[in-house]
This record gives structure tokens, C-alpha cells and sequence, in this order.
């Protein structure tokens, strides 16, 4: 599976648990679901699923990825609508 998701600067690299998220960015996630295999190049559909909390959202991402372990997922936090440069700053603070 490809699970992409924020992690925080300081996490391990070979963490992949919950703990190593930055769920702090957001109350609120999605998740885009890729319906491809990995390495497959042809044209795909994506959907997103969502809003709900991170843990939710880790949690549901994980049950469907048992499901169809080639598909990608991407967990991505919904931000409030903000001046650009203050979203910026949040993101590479």
C-alpha cells in the first residue's frame, strides 16, 4: 500500500504508527483513495472520504487498506481558509 500522510519532523522514520502523525494540524481529515495498483501508470479514479477526526480517519484508512492492500491513500488535513503566507507558516512551522 502507499499511505501517505504528515508525520512530525522529530518522528522515527520507520514509525508508522498513529503516535507519528501530525494530527495536531487539523479536528478535521480526509482521505483520497486512489483505485490503482502501485506501478500501474494508466488512467485512475480517486474519491475522498471525509471530514473526520485523525483517529478515525487512520483508523478507516487502515481497515481499507486491509481490503485492497495496491490501492493509494492519502490522509490530508482540511485547514480553515486563511490569508496565504499564515498557511504557509503553519505548514513549515
Amino acid at each position: 500500500m502507499a499511505l501517505i500522510y504528515p508525520v512530525h519532523a522529530e518522528a522515527d522514520d520507520s514509525d508508522d504508527s498513529f503516535e507519528s502523525m501530525s494530527a495536531e494540524w487539523s479536528s478535521q481529515w480526509v482521505i483520497e483513495v486512489t483505485v490503482r495498483d502501485e506501478g500501474d501508470d494508466s488512467d485512475c479514479d480517486s474519491i475522498v472520504i471525509g471530514p473526520m477526526a485523525a483517529r478515525p480517519a487512520w483508523d478507516y484508512v487502515h481497515e481499507l487498506e486491509a481490503l485492497r492492500p495496491g490501492w493509494t491513500f492519502v490522509l490530508q488535513p482540511i485547514f480553515e481558509p486563511t490569508e496565504a503566507p499564515e498557511l504557509v507558516a503553519s505548514l513549515e512551522a
